[in-house]
């Protein structure tokens, strides 16, 4: 029996260790910006949602349409991204420094860390003024699910963006 304990005991030990260091081995990576003028497409792990790829229907998730959300007409892109930043800001979020790695000042990069582990997330944003969306992106840097947080982030700031553009 106390070799049984002595077992779990090390066993648990080892898999919060594990989650420590796959944590701090996150740390220095970068949110993957944008490929061909949009966000990234997910790979095959389901802790990542993107709105850019509507065919990629396990990670797909709508983009706003400012035109039909109620948003208020003549904004401009600065203001645009002025409020996303805020809405970001305000949800825990951190906005990366290295903005001006993209010449297209529509897209935004923001991390956002789990308050255990210390997990990164990347979340990314681009605005299209052409069609008037708002494209958004959302990936956890480490392990395979994330228990749907990714998706339920970008609803979060999607629903906060409207209401403060509306």
């Amino acid at each position: 029996m106390k070799l049984l304990l002595t077992l779990i005991v090390v066993v648990i030990s080892a898999v919060i260790i594990g989650f420590f260091v796959l944590s701090y081995l996150t740390k220095n990576n970068q949110p993957l910006g944008l490929v061909d003028t949009k966000l990234a497409a997910c790979i095959q792990k389901p802790n990542c949602v993107c709105s850019e790829y509507p065919e990629d229907t396990s990670h797909f998730i709508q983009p706003i349409d400012l035109s039909e959300a109620g948003v208020r007409a003549n904004l401009s892109s600065v203001e645009i991204i002025s409020t996303i930043k805020e809405v970001i800001t305000d949800a825990g979020g951190r906005l990366q420094e290295n903005q001006g790695l993209h010449s297209d000042s529509l897209y935004l990069a923001a991390t956002f860390h789990s308050s255990l582990f210390g997990f990164i997330d990347d979340v990314e944003t681009r605005y299209d003024p052409k069609n008037n969306l708002l494209h958004f992106r959302s990936a956890s840097r480490a392990g395979y699910s994330d228990l749907g947080v990714n998706r339920k982030r970008v609803m979060q700031l999607s629903d906060a963006i409207v209401r403060r553009l509306q």
